[in-house]
């Protein structure tokens, strides 16, 4: 079974490896509860860059962007 709607949040800047950390640490405890990230559906989005060729933000039941304010 596959879970459809998780995010993590990182509020201290911003580090993949620690971001990639936790995504590790979710799927692990996720597959102790017989559930696993569906790989088509599962990204690593920043809310004021492009990552990996994803735009800023991302979808959860609304549009999330963030915006430096100056």
């Amino acid at each position: 079974m596959a879970i459809e709607d998780f995010f993590y949040v990182q509020l201290n800047g911003f580090d993949i490896k620690v971001v990639k950390q936790a995504k590790a640490v979710t799927q692990e405890w996720l597959n102790q509860i017989g559930l696993e990230l569906k790989p088509q559906k599962t990204r690593i989005a920043h809310t004021l860059e492009e990552y990996e060729g994803n735009k800023p933000g991302f979808d959860f039941l609304v549009g999330l962007t963030q915006f430096l304010e100056l």
